[in-house]
C-alpha cells in the first residue's frame, strides 16, 4: 500500500546481543511523512501569521492603547509583556511555565517509548492530544507575552508548538481522511522538539523573577544541564528521524568505487574533511594511496591551524567593535539615531552618572515604541581595564536587550571626517 512502512524481522534463530542484527528493517515513504509533519505544520504557521500581522496584533496595540483596559491590566497583572516579565502577581506564569515543563517532559517520554515500540495505541494518543492541548494553553500565553507579533510567532518555541501540535491534532481528528489506525508510521514524529520547550519554559520561569531568592549556582547548573540535554536530544532525534526516511530521490548519494574498493562521493569526502578538521575522526572513512595519505596530513595541520586563528579574529573582531572600534548601522531607513559627542580627558566611564541619566530619560519606557538609537562619540574607550566594556557597564546598570539594542559606544577622533562617518 503506498504510503505504508514496511517491518521485515530479520533477525535469526539464536541472536540475541543488542547490535548483532537490527530487529526489524523498515522502510518509511518520504512523501506521506513530509505532508504530515512538515507541508502541513508550514501552511498552519503562514496563516497564523497573517492573522498575527492582519488581526491580532492590530488588536493587540489598539487594546493597550486605551486608557481604561481590562485586558492590558490582566496582562500587566499576571501576564506581562516582552520588555517587562515581571509582573507582580507571578504565580499566574509561574503555573503556565510549570505546565509547559510537565506536558513536554511526558511527550519526551512518550516519544522514546513510541519508537521503542514502534506503534502509537489510542490510549496513547489520546495522552498526546492532552498534552498538545496543554501545549495550545502555553502557546497562547507565551504569544501574548510577546504582543502578538510576527516575531514572536517564528521564535523557536512557537515553531516547535507548531510542528508537534499540528500533526496530533489533524491525526486525532482525521482531518486527512483516514483513521487513527492508518498504516503509517505515527510513531516516526518531531516530538522530539518538546526538549526545547524544556529549555525555554525553565528560561521563562527564570524571567518571571520567581527564582530571584533561590540558589544562583543551582539555576545555573539546572540551565547548563537543560541545555546540554536539549542540544544532544534534539540532534539525536533529527538523525534519527533523517535514517529511518532515508534518502528522497532528489538527494540519493552516486558513488564510485576507487581501485582499494572504497565507495566514494564528492559529499561524502565533505563529510569526512569536516570530520576530520574539527577532530572527531569518526574511523568509517581512511584514506587509501599513498598521495593522498600525504596531502591528508598537509590538510589536517594546516585545516585545524586555519580554523583556530578563523576563532581568533572573529574574537577579536567582536571585542574591537564592543569597545567601539565598530561603526553605527541602520536597521531599517525609518530609524533615527541621536549622537551623543562626548569630550572629555581619561576614562569615559567617569561620566557614567551622566551617561545613565540620560539613557534612562531617553529611553523611558513610557514612550518605549518611539526611543531613536543613541550613538555615543567618545575619544576613549569606556574603561581602560580589560572586560570593562560600555555594553557590559549597560548590562551590569540592568538596561534590557532592547534597551541595549538601541545604543553604540564608537570610538574616534571628532576632527577627522571618516571617524564621523562612522556615526
Amino acid at each position: 500500500m503506498p504510503g505504508c512502512h514496511q517491518e521485515v524481522d530479520v533477525c535469526p534463530a539464536g541472536v540475541q546481543l543488542p547490535g548483532e542484527c537490527p530487529s526489524t528493517v523498515i522502510k518509511v515513504e518520504w512523501n506521506p511523512w513530509l505532508t504530515e509533519h512538515l507541508v502541513v505544520p508550514l501552511a498552519v504557521q503562514l496563516f497564523l501569521t497573517f492573522v498575527f500581522m492582519c488581526i491580532l496584533r492590530p488588536l493587540y496595540n489598539w487594546t493597550f492603547k486605551r486608557k481604561y483596559s481590562s485586558f492590558k491590566q490582566f496582562m500587566m497583572t499576571y501576564v506581562g509583556t516582552k520588555d517587562k516579565k515581571e509582573v507582580p502577581r507571578g504565580w499566574f506564569m509561574v503555573l503556565v511555565c510549570f505546565l509547559q515543563l510537565c506536558a513536554s517532559l511526558y511527550i519526551l517520554v512518550t516519544y522514546v517509548g513510541d519508537v521503542y515500540r514502534r506503534e502509537v495505541g489510542f490510549e496513547a494518543q489520546l495522552q498526546l492530544t492532552i498534552g498538545a492541548g496543554i501545549n495550545v494553553l502555553t502557546y497562547i500565553v507565551n504569544r501574548l507575552q510577546g504582543g502578538l507579533s510576527v516575531g514572536s510567532h517564528w521564535e523557536l518555541n512557537s515553531i516547535a508548538d507548531i510542528l508537534t501540535i499540528t500533526p496530533t491534532l489533524v491525526r486525532l481528528g482525521g482531518l486527512d481522511g483516514h483513521e487513527m489506525d492508518r498504516c503509517e508510521p505515527n510513531w516516526l514524529s518531531l516530538h522530539y522538539l518538546r526538549a526545547y520547550s524544556l529549555l525555554y519554559a525553565f528560561m521563562q520561569l527564570r524571567a518571571t523573577g520567581m527564582l530571584k531568592h533561590s540558589g544562583v549556582i543551582v539555576q545555573m547548573v539546572i540551565l547548563a544541564v537543560l541545555r546540554i540535554c536539549c542540544l544532544i536530544f534534539m540532534m539525536s532525534g533529527t538523525i534519527f528521524t533523517l535514517e529511518i526516511l532515508g534518502d528522497p530521490a532528489a538527494f540519493a548519494d552516486s558513488f564510485i568505487q576507487t581501485a582499494s574498493g572504497d565507495n566514494i562521493s564528492f559529499f561524502q569526502m565533505v563529510y569526512w574533511i569536516v570530520a576530520s578538521l574539527t577532530t572527531v575522526g569518526y574511523g568509517d572513512f581512511a584514506p587509501r594511496t599513498l598521495i593522498s595519505r600525504m596531502v591528508t596530513s598537509i590538510f589536517i595541520v594546516v585545516g585545524v591551524a586555519y580554523i583556530v586563528w578563523v576563532q581568533f579574529q572573529f574574537q577579536e573582531a567582536w571585542k574591537a567593535n564592543r569597545e567601539g572600534c565598530g561603526a553605527y548601522t541602520s536597521r531599517s531607513k525609518k530609524d533615527q539615531h541621536i549622537v551623543v559627542v562626548l569630550n572629555h580627558r581619561g576614562e569615559a566611564s567617569t561620566f557614567a552618572s551622566i551617561v545613565g541619566g540620560f539613557l534612562d530619560e531617553i529611553l523611558h519606557s513610557s514612550h518605549y515604541k518611539s526611543w531613536p538609537n543613541i550613538v555615543f562619540f567618545s575619544p576613549t574607550k569606556w574603561d581602560a581595564d580589560e572586560g570593562h566594556t560600555f555594553h557590559q557597564w549597560l548590562k551590569d546598570k540592568g538596561y534590557k536587550r532592547r534597551a541595549r539594542q538601541q545604543i553604540w559606544w564608537v570610538v574616534g577622533n571628532i576632527t577627522s571626517k571618516k571617524d564621523m562617518d562612522r556615526c
